[in-house]
């Protein structure tokens, strides 16, 4: 898989992750006196600490990613060539090989260049 690839399926999975944290906690908290709830560690109880851990983790990760994918890229980057123009007598070959223009024609068109 190319490296793009890779980059979108860590931003998605980042996003689902945070899309289902949210809605995790907003279920948690249905009927609460705040959206966030009353206590520390968002009403995650016993998972509190390792939450906040993970949900730290991904933005850190992301970086530390964009990072990776920044210098894999620099260093995989093929030197750039432009391509070189065909010259007329390339073209006119062409076209005589393809059947475009006769014997005749070809050889008044090469000697005029």
């Amino acid at each position: 898989m190319q490296l793009k690839g890779w980059i979108a399926m860590a931003i998605a999975a980042a996003g689902v992750l945070v899309i289902g944290a949210i809605l995790f906690v907003g279920a948690t908290n249905w009927g609460s006196h705040s959206a966030w709830g009353n206590d520390m560690m968002w009403n995650f109880g016993a998972f509190g600490w390792p939450m906040m851990i993970f949900m730290m983790a991904i933005p850190f990760g992301l970086v530390i990613l964009g990072v990776f994918a920044l210098v894999w890229q620099m260093q995989n980057r093929e030197p750039r060539v432009s391509p070189r123009a065909e010259t007329a007598l390339e073209i006119l070959k062409k076209r005589y090989a393809k059947g475009e223009i006769s014997k005749e024609e070809f050889d008044l068109t090469k000697a005029d260049l």
